[in-house]
């Protein structure tokens, strides 16, 4: 038990103090949607599918991947999605 808890101590001192280690232990975000446009290579690269991307979206109350600038999937398995400007503007009429 000891042992564990000075291999994790270890490993977050090093990803603190290195950038490059830091990269390789906790990874990098990846953009899955630019500008309306679904990044295949990308989406394979994470091991997903449209399906997947189609469910994360919707949970974000997004019906359509056009209606996303940006959506990138972070390292800890999370989207995070900015929308375009038109499709902003158009909900804040609806309310």
């Amino acid at each position: 038990m000891i042992l564990w808890s000075l291999l994790a101590f270890s490993v977050a001192l090093i990803g603190l103090r290195s950038v490059r280690a830091r990269k390789i232990l906790d990874g990098q975000p990846t953009i899955l949607v630019k500008q309306g446009r679904i990044l295949e290579k990308d989406l394979a690269k994470q091991h997903l599918n449209i399906d997947d991307l189609s469910m994360l979206l919707r949970n974000k109350d997004i019906f359509s991947p056009e209606e996303v600038e940006f959506a990138i999937l972070e390292p800890d398995g999370k989207l995070s999605v900015l929308k375009k400007e038109r499709t902003a503007a158009c909900n804040k009429k609806r309310m």
